[in-house]
C-alpha cells in the first residue's frame, strides 16, 4: 500500500527523480486531481519552454488548487514566466488558468 501511494502521489518523496517534462506530464495525466492538489506549491510550478502538453498539464495542476492562498502563491511564482510565451494563444490560456480562484 505504501509503495502504491508513493508512486502515485510521491513527487515530494521522489523529488528530482522526475525532472523530464515528458515524465512529469505523463505523471500529471495519470494522476487524479486530489493527488495533484496534495502536492506542495513548489511541485506545481512549471517553467522553461512551454509545449502544448505542458499547457494541458498546467491546467490540470491549477484545477487541483483548493485554496486562494495557494493560488496566490502559484500566481506570484509563475507570473514572471509569462514573458517566456512566444505564442499569444498560450499566453492568454496561461492568464486564464492563473485567474481561477478555488
Amino acid at each position: 500500500m505504501c509503495d502504491r501511494v508513493i508512486l502515485s502521489e510521491g513527487s515530494g518523496v521522489l523529488k528530482g527523480l522526475l525532472t523530464d517534462d515528458d515524465q512529469i506530464g505523463q505523471w500529471v495525466r495519470a494522476s487524479e486531481i486530489g493527488a495533484l492538489g496534495r502536492q506542495p506549491v513548489s511541485e506545481k510550478i512549471i517553467d522553461g519552454i512551454i509545449s502544448e502538453e505542458d499547457m494541458t498539464a498546467m491546467e490540470k495542476i491549477l484545477r487541483s488548487v483548493t485554496s486562494g492562498l495557494e493560488m496566490n502563491e502559484i500566481r506570484h511564482a509563475m507570473i514572471e514566466g509569462e514573458r517566456d510565451f512566444s505564442d499569444l494563444g498560450q499566453r492568454t490560456r496561461f492568464r486564464v488558468f492563473l485567474a481561477q480562484n478555488p
